[in-house]
């Protein structure tokens, strides 16, 4: 009897804690929400943006792979957006930034202050190494300076018929 009452106890207090978890992301993502642009969210919405998405069998009995729904999804979005500077898109109850102006993508990448990465970068170590994706601090500002002059618009002239050409390939899938 002492195991049940102190088991029943265990069992309402993680029920408690789950549900003032809940209440505290949600009450993060309606803030969030009205301060960047965004889809409107469900309160309880465990998946975010991507809730919407049924499984992998229905893409692929329909021929489709789930990458490409999702790369259609995301391309409507920026169109959605179109003339916001950014967004927001959620995954689960964290939500990226997603810049579309090249004005903001300026002030995210030239700026003085080094930014630290996100905690998700720290998954991508184990596969991409610490590159200029995923480094950051002094790392990240030595190897994007020996990487900068490769992408001086002088350079990238050259580059302009076929980066035109592979661009119309890409819009006709």
């Amino acid at each position: 009897a002492k195991f049940v009452s102190s088991f029943q106890g265990l069992t309402v207090l993680f029920l408690i804690s789950g549900i003032f978890l809940l209440l505290k992301y949600a009450i993060k993502r309606r803030r969030y929400s009205h301060l960047i642009p965004s889809r409107n969210k469900r309160f309880i919405d465990v998946w975010g943006d991507f809730s919407i998405f049924p499984g992998t069998a229905s893409y692929e009995a329909a021929g489709l792979s789930l990458t490409a729904v999702i790369l259609q999804y995301l391309n409507g979005l920026f169109h959605l957006y179109k003339n916001e500077v950014l967004f927001s898109i959620w995954i689960g109850y964290t939500p990226f930034k997603c810049l579309n102006k090249p004005e903001a993508v300026e002030e995210v990448l030239g700026g003085r202050k080094i930014n630290e990465k996100a905690w998700f970068y720290d998954w991508l170590h184990c596969w991409l190494g610490t590159g200029l994706l995923t480094s950051h601090g002094q790392k990240w500002k030595s190897r994007r300076r020996l990487l900068t002059p490769a992408f001086h618009f002088d350079i990238l002239k050259d580059f302009l018929p076929v980066i035109n050409e592979r661009s119309r390939l890409l819009k006709q899938l």
